[in-house]
């Protein structure tokens, strides 16, 4: 077979795992590099060294090139790329992370936890110490003007330098954000070099908030309701489509993001579950995914997706044409330098962590996106929002000496077609190994709690 000595390596990886292995290095050879580069595309005849978490070197693929005692992985011919990131999820306790790092997401981004993010940075501190298997983290708290409620731009302030003190990495606001508090924020987050993220507002003009300090947009459907003037749930009742969105005021948005170096998280994949569940949510419920999670959120799906609510045929009509309306926007602010970056919601109803990313990806394509950029949405760029917005420090989202050792190996050429990123062999997450038998094993295990769980 073409991979069949990864499980082999694999094991031996697992059973020198600790401080004197951290400094051994690993050798993954026999690849075709997607370094996700500009202007590179694919490098052949090289070889990719690891020592210590992070990608030491690329040399020729000879062994004369590797230390005497270094671990060899042959990747079988295969596509190397770098690990995907999902920078736009939620964290709920029951959510199994394993599942990220079987799907190649191997960096995640937490968009505002409902009951506090305390939980997820504990679990940030289970995965960095090797206790749990799942993706590195960044994230905040509560939401801004959602999960908590500020009116006075002090508190406000207070907040911000809260989230600091906690160690949470970013701000997030809410469509309702008051001005005065959005402007404090802002302020506040600069002084303790924070960025914000979030809707945009309904409550003031979006060209300040593009203009004034928002530095990621996390979802492209707030443009239909914020600018273009989609109608609000309790506007539906007179809704009837016939109001189409003046695609001319686009540029105008564009432009102020272009400016001000605004970053766009699309987020297509809520919208479109949305309509999945409204096609057939049998189908929805019977994905294969399923059976990795546990019972608590699939019948939370069940019960809460976005097909079950009043005036549905009115809704529908109105995702559609903000679907369209997303997918038009994505494409013109990507052609005009718009940093584009994959995120998914994920674990909002429907939207299954890890897998959605894919899903992501090919509705980039949809708009317009070649497959080298749809997965630099999902890598380099992703990489460069966390460098620039998140942590100066992080190289994520290449393959290059330097970068963080997140890595996925697949069978073909995801630039000749991006649904090949879904045939996953292996994926190395800070330097580990962990190949497509081991994952299955793990997640049949997983799958087995979570059936037992159910009967209980």
């Amino acid at each position: 077979m073409k991979f069949e000595n990864i499980a082999i390596v694999v094991i031996l990886i697992k059973s020198l795992a600790g401080p004197a292995f951290a400094a051994q290095e690993i050798v993954i050879r026999n690849v075709q590099l997607v370094t996700m580069i500009e202007e590179e595309n694919i490098v052949l005849g090289k070889a990719v060294i690891v020592e210590g978490g992070a990608i030491k070197a690329i040399v020729r693929d000879a062994p004369s090139e590797f230390a005497d005692d270094a671990i060899i992985i042959d990747g079988g011919g295969g596509y190397l790329t770098p690990g995907l990131i999902d920078a736009h999820v939620h964290h709920y306790d029951p959510v199994p992370y394993l599942n990220y790092i079987a799907n190649g997401v191997t960096t995640v981004i937490g968009l505002g936890q409902r009951d506090g993010g305390e939980s997820f940075l504990a679990l940030r501190n289970a995965i960095n110490a090797g206790d749990e298997i799942g993706p590195g983290i960044y994230t905040t708290s509560k939401t801004i003007a959602s999960h908590i409620d500020i009116e006075d731009p002090d508190e406000a302030r207070a907040y911000v330098r809260s989230l600091k003190a906690d160690g949470f990495d970013l701000v997030k606001i809410y469509n309702n954000t008051p001005k005065p508090v959005f402007d404090a924020v802002v302020d506040e987050a600069r002084r303790n070099d924070l960025s914000v993220f979030g809707h945009l507002p309904r409550n003031f003009p979006v060209q300040y908030a593009l203009s004034h300090g928002l530095d990621v947009v996390a979802h492209a459907e707030e443009f239909y309701f914020a600018y273009f003037g989609g109608p609000r749930d309790q506007q539906l009742a007179d809704f009837d489509g016939s109001a189409i969105p003046d695609l001319s005021k686009m540029q105008e948005v564009i432009d102020l993001m272009v400016e001000h170096e605004v970053a766009l998280i699309p987020d297509f994949t809520f919208t479109f579950v949305t309509m999945k569940f409204w096609d057939d949510e049998d189908a929805v419920l019977a994905d294969p995914e399923i059976k990795y999670w546990p019972a608590i959120a699939y019948e939370s799906w069940k019960e809460n997706n976005g097909a079950r609510r009043d005036q549905i045929g009115k809704r529908m009509l109105r995702d559609r044409i903000k679907y369209n309306l997303m997918h038009e926007l994505t494409r013109r602010a990507s052609a005009a330098g718009v940093l584009i970056v994959t995120g998914t919601d994920a674990p909002e109803r429907g939207v299954i962590s890890g897998r959605s990313l894919h899903s992501e990806m090919r509705e980039l394509v949809k708009s317009g996106l070649s497959f080298e950029k749809s997965l630099a949405a999902a890598t380099r760029n992703g990489g460069e929002l966390i460098n620039k917005y998140i942590d100066a420090d992080a190289r994520l989202g290449v393959i290059a000496p330097g970068y963080e050792a997140d890595l996925i190996l697949v069978a073909d050429n995801p630039l000749e077609d991006i649904r090949n990123m879904q045939a996953i062999e292996a994926v190395m997450t800070d330097g580990v190994w962990h190949d497509r038998q081991t994952l299955k094993m793990l997640r049949n295990d997983l799958a087995a709690q979570h059936q037992q769980a159910a009967g209980e």
